[in-house]
């Protein structure tokens, strides 16, 4: 949603439209569009079509839940590159891929910001892409998370970050083990 909303801010007035207050909503940066839709009641596929004329989107940039992002396979030729801004003070994330119960999300971290405590329902891994950080796990403090490094953490683990410098980083959430 936040990436979608970033990219196009002509989108706004279609979500306003169909009263979602995903505009400025601090989860849109981890919900999909048809997250969205489930949650305001609305059928994820009118929305699709709405964002879609209204933008003049092709089939393959309105995404409903990654579906659609690549048919075998998924490439990037450099994951820094899908978040190339980092506005001063903030978090933002784009959701690269999310294929069944796995998602894919790169963050991009402003200096100083935290992402305060919090936990997942599912394992995870966070690795590191470039800048550095104070990662917590549980009840492990990493001081100096810089790139390369990678970690994977249980399902319902706490877990916190703040960025020393521009941080960007990779989030894999797994499918919920059974």
């Amino acid at each position: 949603m936040a990436s979608l909303l970033a990219d196009n801010p002509q989108a706004v007035k279609i979500f306003l439209q169909h009263r979602m207050a995903c505009v400025g909503c601090s989860m849109a940066k981890f919900e999909t569009l048809q997250d969205a839709a489930r949650i305001y009641r609305v059928e994820p596929s009118d929305l699709a079509a709405d964002i879609q004329s209204t933008l003049a989107l092709s089939d393959k940039n309105v995404n409903l839940e990654g579906e659609n992002m690549a048919a075998n396979s998924t490439y990037f030729e450099d994951l820094l590159t899908t978040v190339e801004v980092i506005p001063s003070e903030s978090i933002v994330s784009r959701t690269i891929l999310q294929d069944g119960g796995l998602k894919v999300i790169v963050f991009g971290f402003a200096a100083g910001q935290v992402l305060s405590e919090h936990t997942a329902s599912v394992p995870a891994i966070i690795h590191i892409l470039e800048g550095e950080c104070e990662i917590t796990l549980g009840s492990e403090k990493h001081s100096s998370a810089a790139a390369g490094s990678w970690m994977h953490l249980p399902p319902k683990m706490p877990h916190s970050i703040l960025a020393k410098t521009p941080l960007r980083m990779l989030l894999i959430m797994l499918p919920p083990q059974e």
